[in-house]
């Protein structure tokens, strides 16, 4: 029944996980990174998983991913008991069943943009000349996008934050990039801050005060795109001698 008193069929869930455990052995100590979840997720359900470092985020969707396996408690897939797969069977559920965003890239070094954007259809065996044509619509859905404004961790685990800045703003020299920052990356917060960022946040972010940085950098963007085409209007006017 929902909140309105209706009588509802509650939905299938796509994944399930019943008293999931994982623990790792770091020698004489034992790190337990989950205890005891449970968790149902629905078909075109949206779930957030939010906690403070090292609450157990990443290990748990490393479980939910077919990455790992749980120390104990069951995990099920379309009702289905992942424990029970074989390697191949988890390998073709990560290539046709989950989308993954890693937060570290995992792109291939020796290959190029294209290539890498092609990679997990060759996995799949989609034909070649399918491949083409859905990493080129890819890349360039993705050169279309124009950003107002872009949030920059200098400490994200393979990420070189000085040369993406100078970057972004070669693209764009009116993106309006907010750092965020911690100890360890006081030094190059500062030379960032001379390439053009246009505003700081130390970790841990409030992310209220983050929105509001958002929304004060689009401001600016907006005004400095204004101030852009003026001066180009201006500039074509004194050309025609007007």
């Amino acid at each position: 029944m929902d909140r309105h008193g209706t009588t509802t069929t509650p939905a299938k869930a796509t994944l399930s996980l019943r008293d999931v455990t994982k623990t790792y052995d770091m020698g004489a100590t034992q790190v337990h990174a989950l205890r005891g979840v449970s968790l149902d997720v629905a078909r075109n359900e949206y779930i957030a998983v939010m906690g403070p470092s090292g609450s157990g985020k990443s290990t748990l969707m490393n479980v939910i991913g077919c990455l790992d396996v749980p120390t104990s408690g069951t995990y099920s897939l379309d009702g289905k008991a992942v424990a029970e797969m074989s390697e191949n069977q988890l390998s073709e559920i990560r290539n046709r069943q989950i989308g993954f965003v890693f937060q570290t890239f995992n792109l291939v070094p020796r290959a190029d943009i294209f290539h890498n954007v092609e990679l997990p259809m060759i996995y799949a065996g989609v034909r070649r000349s399918e491949r083409r044509k859905r990493a080129e619509q890819a890349i360039e859905r993705v050169r279309e996008r124009s950003f107002d404004v872009i949030v920059l961790d200098l400490a994200m685990p393979g990420l070189d934050g000085i040369a993406t800045l100078e970057r972004l703003k070669q693209l764009d020299p009116d993106l309006q990039v907010i750092l965020l920052t911690g100890h360890a990356t006081v030094p190059r917060s500062v030379e960032a801050m001379k390439l053009g960022a246009a505003d700081l946040l130390e970790k841990p972010t409030d992310f209220a005060e983050l929105l509001q940085k958002i929304r004060d950098a689009g401001a600016k963007k907006a005004v400095l795109v204004e101030k852009r085409r003026a001066e180009e209007v201006a500039e074509i006017l004194m050309t025609r001698g007007w």
